[in-house]
């Protein structure tokens, strides 16, 4: 029974994979073949969309299976070219569940131009507590692959520019796109969907004000919005009885 159990959990486990996957291109976040989501199916190996397989045509078998210590493929077809990417994420922060790259229109567009996405409203601080950053620049050399030279570029950007403890991290990679991770898999898709929008919103804000600053009265409401959705005392939600007074 209890073997029974556990086949069930890992099959939904595949179900979801599949459903982000293809929510990718439900959500308009990226076209063709492109963008990617993985989900931690346990201590040492994640699910991840195979390469170059359009997201309406993937099917649950098509899932590679990968090994997060060695990176092998354990099952499944050729997984996403990404992936090395992943693994220098899942290494870096255990918690982590789920991992999205997209092509989003305006959040690749701050990458491209190699700028971080600037904490200029609400908005954003409902669900990043700081600035979007912008990862590194590599450098190739012969010894790594430019993926996983990309995924510690990106673990180094985290670590030195969010907190640790924040649920969902976002980090830009210059002139490529957007990497959202999360500890709760089903929170991936409407991370992705809210950065692109709060880079949307700040692409119009600093061509409206583009001598925009943001003052220490700015900070303060920042902090309370995302605190009262993510902090110890939040109270956002119907599920959330908290009061500010409690």
């Amino acid at each position: 029974m209890l073997e029974n159990f556990w086949r069930t959990i890992l099959s939904n486990l595949h179900k979801l994979c599949l459903n982000l996957n293809r929510e990718i291109k439900n959500n308009k976040l990226a076209i063709y073949t492109w963008g990617n989501v993985s989900v931690r199916k346990s201590e040492d190996e994640i699910l991840i969309k195979p390469s170059g397989i359009a997201f309406d045509k993937i099917k649950l078998n098509d899932l590679s299976q990968i090994s997060i210590k060695n990176g092998n493929l354990i099952s499944g077809k050729k997984p996403s070219v990404d992936t090395l990417i992943h693994l220098e994420i899942y290494k870096a922060f255990p918690k982590t569940k789920s991992i999205i790259h997209t092509h989003s229109l305006y959040a690749t567009s701050f990458a491209q131009a190699k700028k971080y996405i600037p904490l200029l409203g609400t908005t954003h601080a409902d669900y990043f507590k700081s600035d979007i950053p912008l990862a590194d620049q590599i450098k190739l050399n012969n010894k790594d692959q430019m993926e996983t030279l990309v995924g510690k570029s990106i673990v180094r950007s985290a670590k030195k520019n969010l907190l640790q403890n924040d649920p969902v991290k976002a980090v830009l990679i210059p002139s490529h796109g957007p990497v959202i991770w999360s500890d709760k898999a089903e929170n991936i898709i409407e991370s992705a969907v809210v950065l692109e929008r709060i880079a949307k919103l700040a692409y119009f804000t600093m061509n409206i004000n583009p001598k925009i600053v943001i003052n220490k009265k700015d900070k303060s409401i920042f902090d309370f919005h995302y605190s009262r959705k993510h902090g110890k005392r939040k109270y956002y939600g119907q599920s959330i009885r908290q009061t500010r007074n409690s």
